[in-house]
């Protein structure tokens, strides 16, 4: 069981050059199509992190509590922080470059109808509050 992320940019930078130990991008396989075919800009990425998969970022099952620092009474992994932080950093350069970017969170058997969209002010958000909300396509303004 786990979680995939991809992103999509108006972008043709190669994002391999970001990769790191937390965080690495890769373009997708046939197989994502399930969850590309979601995504609404050109260039297409999986996200992986340490885990290979993308379990090990900042995730909530819910958005019900928001973009958040991380909570005293919700204890979480310091490298999902870091992986997080750097992947938020990606998004911030894309999208303060004037790039459109967007990204899909999705839980290994979720089904493509059951994602909801979320338009997120990328602005509003900071590198410490960014997180992943499981089954939500983020769409970056």
């Amino acid at each position: 069981m786990c979680y995939s992320l991809y992103l999509s940019t108006s972008s043709p930078e190669d994002l391999t050059k970001y990769n790191s130990e937390l965080v690495r991008f890769r373009p997708p396989e046939p197989a994502d199509e399930k969850w590309t075919g979601l995504l609404r800009h050109e260039h297409k990425w999986f996200v992986g992190s340490k885990s290979q998969c993308s379990c090990t970022f900042r995730h909530f099952t819910s958005p019900d509590l928001g973009f958040t620092e991380p909570l005293d009474w919700f204890p979480e992994d310091k490298d999902n922080i870091q992986a997080t932080a750097e992947l938020q950093r990606v998004i911030h350069a894309l999208v303060s470059a004037r790039e459109q970017v967007d990204c899909l969170d999705a839980w290994f058997d979720a089904r493509p109808e059951a994602i909801k969209e979320m338009a997120v002010k990328f602005n509003t958000v900071s590198e410490k509050q960014f997180l992943l909300f499981e089954n939500y396509h983020f769409l970056f303004e």
